[in-house]
């Protein structure tokens, strides 16, 4: 299907467009709120700037596609779901993600940076089981996200704000951690085997049965940290804790 044969079809009133073939699609700054893209290909589209809030994309194929400045916001009623989608190398830079489903969705490699992910209103997207493998998440703030059991492995969250965010179960094997925020995070469970952690704020954060096998923590206080059933053998660990466990 063409760019001009869907517009004409939305504007009547269509939104199923599941399963459709929309390969290299231009829909830049339109109005597609409530589209049904599930299971579209949609590969090197172009949607940047386009009100995409409520579309599902459920199993969709998004790779290369350009979603820059999109609003894939969604509330209570009306969410953004892209779960299982494949979003690798697409370009997110700017886009409206607050309260849009990504569980089982693909983004490795991808840079998230300058991304909205959370307000009060409509609420925090879901990023479960997620596979961002070395995704780029710099001075991000991602406060109070779900990243359970999502793959995080070699992602980069320099100095970014996880504070309150949920890592149980997640892979941050070699993950940068350096000056990230994390206090009162859950990484129950979580492998942050050699992760750099040095300089970042673990206040209050839950690290039960979490493997940091010679992962960097130099320069961490770990006053309060919840270390219980840790695996550290090889850790660096800050001054004064030589010992510990």
């Amino acid at each position: 299907m063409d760019t001009q044969a869907l517009l004409k079809q939305y504007l009547n009133g269509e939104r199923d467009f599941h399963g459709k073939d929309l390969r290299g699609v231009k829909l830049e700054a339109q109005e597609l709120s409530g589209i049904d893209f599930r299971g579209a290909n949609l590969s090197g589209a172009n949607l940047g700037g386009s009100n995409l809030s409520g579309t599902l994309f459920y199993d969709a194929t998004l790779s290369g596609a350009d979603l820059s400045r999109a609003d894939l916001s969604g509330s209570d009623c009306r969410l953004a779901n892209l779960t299982g989608a494949n979003l690798i190398q697409a370009n997110l830079d700017g886009v409206n993600l607050s309260g849009a489903i990504l569980a089982d969705a693909k983004l490795s490699q991808t840079e998230l940076c300058r991304i909205c992910w959370s307000t009060d209103n409509p609420g925090r997207a879901v990023l479960t089981r997620a596979d961002f493998s070395g995704a780029t998440f710099c001075g991000e703030n991602l406060s109070g996200l779900d990243f359970s059991y999502a793959n995080l492995k070699d992602a980069d969250f320099s100095r970014a704000n996880l504070s309150q965010s949920n890592l149980s179960g997640a892979d941050l094997s070699f993950a940068k951690l350096h000056r990230a925020v994390l206090n009162g995070a859950n990484l129950t469970n979580a492998d942050l085997r050699r992760a750099d952690l040095s300089g970042a704020n673990l206040g209050g954060a839950c690290l039960v049965g979490t493997d940091l096998s010679a992962a960097n923590l130099s320069d961490v206080d770990l006053y309060g940290v919840d270390l219980h059933r840790a695996k550290c053998w090889g850790t660096v660990m800050p001054e004064g804790d030589r010992d510990f466990p």
